[in-house]
């Protein structure tokens, strides 16, 4: 979602006992950097789905969210 300028991204840490997800990006502005999945969040669209939608679409998992917003 943009307005003004703004994007709006939804960014998920997954964690199973001591390990912690995160993929290899291979978006042209960022080829190898290191990220936890996420992304853009489309117009009209919930935060929460947004979130299970970027990491199905980036790991292939479903995933269950416990929810914890930041607002800068």
């Amino acid at each position: 979602m943009s307005q003004n300028g703004i994007v709006l991204v939804a960014s998920v840490s997954i964690f199973s006992d001591d390990k912690v997800l995160i993929i290899r990006e291979n978006k042209p502005a960022a080829v190898n950097k290191w990220n936890f999945p996420g992304g853009r969040i489309e117009y009209g669209e919930d935060i929460l789905y947004s979130a299970r939608r970027e990491v199905k679409e980036e790991t292939g998992l479903d995933v269950n969210l416990i929810c914890h917003y930041w607002y800068i």
